[in-house]
């Protein structure tokens, strides 16, 4: 920790950065054991470039915490994933992130909305589908009256009602092949708390800084 503790010594920015318990203890945690003379630099380092090799340190060391060998993830992988996710919370000015807050929008490409735009209207097409189906089969009479009504709302519930729900399914169903999101993202969102770089609050998660959202926000 020598090293930090002359490079805030020997400059006012890295003071005033510095002055929270939660980056002190970022500090601590990155830094504990390991040489940080670097850090000095002469004297010259900036404060941005001495919150990039802050945090820096820092998810290198709570990726390692227990282990390669424990994680459900690989450290690309989970990089990989927050830096898609911080650089889209940017993008829409957002601190705090719901899984249920995924958006179309949030596609990279606009033949990916032309093919979630596909699969929504197939999946609907197929709850009709069958829906009609059912009633065509059902015996003549006023009780298969009462039940093709029922079913015709059954129908209706899914295709109007559980249309979010459709909307939702896909989106992650198509995020996950491209490579920038997990295909169980609350396990994934959990494992981020477990490790320190996110904040659980009711059931939205938020970045533990917003200069860790940030940082990996500037990898992309």
């Amino acid at each position: 920790m020598e090293g930090v503790r002359a490079a805030l010594l020997t400059d006012i920015a890295l003071q005033e950065f510095a002055k929270t318990p939660l980056i002190l203890n970022v500090a601590i945690w990155a830094y504990r054991g390991r040489e940080t003379n670097h850090l000095v630099e002469q004297g010259q380092m900036s404060s941005e470039q001495f919150r990039k090799q802050l945090f820096q340190a820092y998810v290198e060391r709570v990726l390692e915490a227990r282990g390669s060998g424990s994680a459900p993830y690989t450290q690309e992988q989970t990089i990989q994933w927050l830096v898609w996710l911080a650089g889209k919370m940017r993008k829409q000015g957002l601190s705090i992130f719901s899984i249920e807050g995924l958006q179309p929008y949030w596609l990279e490409t606009e033949l990916q909305l032309r093919q979630y735009g596909t699969n929504i209207r197939l999946l609907v097409g197929l709850f009709v589908g069958l829906g009609s189906g059912l009633v065509g089969r059902l015996v003549i009479g006023l009780v298969a009256g009462l039940v093709a009504g029922l079913v015709a709302g059954l129908v209706a519930g899914l295709v109007y009602g559980g249309s979010a729900v459709i909307q939702h399914i896909v989106l992650r169903r198509m995020l996950y092949p491209a490579g920038v999101s997990p295909l169980n993202y609350a396990a994934f969102l959990n494992y981020c708390v477990d490790r320190q770089m996110l904040r659980r609050v009711g059931g939205d998660y938020i970045f533990i800084h917003d200069y860790l959202l940030e940082y990996f926000a500037g990898l992309k």
